[in-house]
């Protein structure tokens, strides 16, 4: 492992889990003014949530270039992508929060319209992880090991990122099944890591998780284990054959 990658998990589990554990601690002890829905509370909470984006700008503030960290803030807020992987990464992430509803066991809960007016909050409510989990993590892992083992160790760590959630009293981790929320971020590893895989974009890997954090209010899927097998496996081989297609593609053209 690379001191890089050592650096940033140390730095952002420390943080988000000092952050959540006060508000767990808060919950259990019953202050008040620190429990989740507090303002106190909240600002932890949400600190806590975004700790993975704010230790990876540290760390590629201190450790870059003053062209190399440029060209990592450009691939987040940079928007000139074309429309076909604007496509693949907002449309298949409501496609993935759909196929619990095509499949019944899952149903829309709230207007359609809703999810989309939902993604630029949620871009804080999720999708700046991704400044540090495929903004750093994942293009990190793939430089020692395959796409393949990189999405699956990303997925891993980043289940286990969310323990400390199941603890605060309030969230929605309380009312979800631990084993069937881990199944789902891998599904959601797999696709997220293939959006910025192909694009090289972490721009598109928030908005990405924004959208599925969204789509979620409108679709939220229930806690049953063997549809959600069966949906990793469809979004994993799926995602895994577009990456290796475009890449191959790619690789093709440039000769």
């Amino acid at each position: 492992m690379s001191d890089k990658i050592t650096k940033y998990l140390v730095s952002t589990f420390l943080c988000s889990w000092l952050m959540w554990g006060l508000v767990a601690l808060g919950g259990e002890l019953g202050f008040s003014w620190l429990q989740f829905g507090s303002p106190i509370g909240m600002i932890l909470y949400v600190f806590g949530g975004i700790s993975p984006a704010i230790c990876e700008i540290i760390i590629q503030k201190k450790d870059c270039s003053k062209e190399e960290f440029k060209s990592f803030l450009g691939s987040i807020v940079n928007p000139r992508y074309s429309f076909w992987l604007y496509l693949y990464a907002i449309g298949g992430a409501i496609v993935i929060q759909g196929i619990p509803v095509l499949i019944g066991y899952s149903t829309i809960k709230q207007p359609f319209y809703i999810g989309f007016v939902l993604i630029l909050p949620m871009v804080i409510g999720g999708g700046l992880e991704e400044i540090g989990w495929r903004g750093l993590l994942q293009p990190e892992l793939e430089k020692k090991v395959s796409h393949f083992s990189a999405t699956f160790v990303v997925g891993v760590i980043w289940s286990l990122w969310h323990i400390p959630l199941w603890f605060i009293d309030g969230t929605n981790q309380q009312n979800i099944d631990f084993l069937w929320f881990c199944i789902n971020a891998f599904t959601l590893s797999f696709f997220i890591g293939s959006v910025r895989y192909i694009s090289g974009s972490i721009l598109l890997s928030i908005l990405t998780h924004a959208t599925i954090n969204a789509f979620w209010e409108v679709m939220p899927s229930t806690n049953e284990i063997l549809p959600s097998l069966v949906i990793l496996v469809l979004i994993g081989v799926l995602s895994l054959i577009i990456d290796y297609a475009v890449v191959k593609r790619k690789s093709i053209l440039s000769k």
